[in-house]
């Protein structure tokens, strides 16, 4: 099984180099994230700052850093100015990147876009991140014109795509509605050749659930898998463990009251000051659940 871990911009520079040397030397697949983790919900001059660092940042440690083939990069979506400007930076780098994850593939022509504008980049393999509706209505030409680039891994983000469909809360790795998306999907890229690449689990230091989410994987059928992790501990976890945990437990309840809960989470949420929260029982908050959450209040406040 393949492990990819996300690696914020956001941490020192020497604990960024340890994490991929480390990775390396274990066979983990590092990704440096210049996306998601950099985003500040409601703070879009902070976010544009915090990318520029983390640009300069990324230089720094390729000079510094000797290990380089085990290291990848998720850029920013075509769709804005950082996409260019993490383009600009990528072709300045004088090494061979692991990976390049291409965030939102909403369809073909995206990707074709995506593929053109990194031809300059010296890279191991692209990956697709399928995170929206859009991207899984556009599934068929997607894989596709994947194949014939000689594209074989295609990771869903499950925040981005309950996002995208309104959904709140956004399910957990527990919940029936988080399978009812993900299993069809599994079983189309197997069977298209592709290897498919789980979302984090939110849990951070929860490893039992962490092994009932792989054996839930392996129990669908699907061998040719990989897992994408957020900690050290879960990289380790995944590489290393047996995975005899119990069978997960699937639940289809919702909080008895959404908007409370709504208003909790954005209280917890806000409290961090950062681009994602993480709780007192070390639960990973994605910044998505705060705008779903925010979706929902605005909802409710228009009936």
């Amino acid at each position: 099984m393949l492990v990819y871990q996300f690696l914020s911009m956001n941490n020192e520079l020497q604990t960024i180099r340890n994490i991929v040397s480390r990775n390396g030397k274990r066979g983990i697949h590092t990704i440096v994230d210049l996306e998601d983790s950099l985003e500040i919900p409601g703070a879009p001059e902070q976010t544009a700052t915090s990318r520029v660092v983390a640009r300069e940042k990324l230089k720094s440690l390729i000079n510094m850093h000797e290990h380089h083939a085990i290291m990848g990069i998720r850029i920013n979506h075509i769709s804005g100015k950082d996409f260019e400007l993490d383009i600009k930076c990528l072709q300045q780098l004088p090494i061979q990147l692991d990976n390049l994850v291409l965030p939102k593939v909403n369809s073909a022509a995206e990707l074709q876009h995506y593929y053109d504008a990194v031809k300059n980049i010296s890279y191991d393999e692209l990956i697709v991140l399928l995170e929206t509706v859009e991207g899984l209505q556009q599934l068929d030409e997607i894989m596709a014109l994947a194949k014939s680039l000689g594209i074989s891994k295609i990771h869903f983000g499950h925040w981005d795509y309950f996002l995208s469909n309104n959904s709140y809360p956004i399910p957990t790795q527990d919940c029936t509605i988080f399978w009812e998306v993900v299993a069809p999907l599994m079983h189309t890229l197997a069977t298209a050749g592709f290897t498919y690449i789980h979302p984090p689990v939110n849990r951070l230091t929860d490893f039992q659930f962490l092994s009932a989410v792989i054996n839930h994987i392996r129990l669908s059928g699907i061998t040719n898998f990989g897992i994408s992790t957020l900690t050290n501990g879960q990289s380790k976890h995944a590489l290393t463990n047996t995975h005899t945990a119990d069978p997960l437990t699937l639940v289809s309840a919702e909080p008895a009251n959404k908007l409370s809960h709504a208003l909790a989470l954005i209280e917890t949420f806000q409290s961090s000051q950062y681009s994602f929260c993480i709780t007192d029982d070390q639960v990973f908050v994605a910044p998505h659940e705060y705008w779903a959450a925010k979706k929902y209040i605005a909802q409710c406040s228009n009936k």
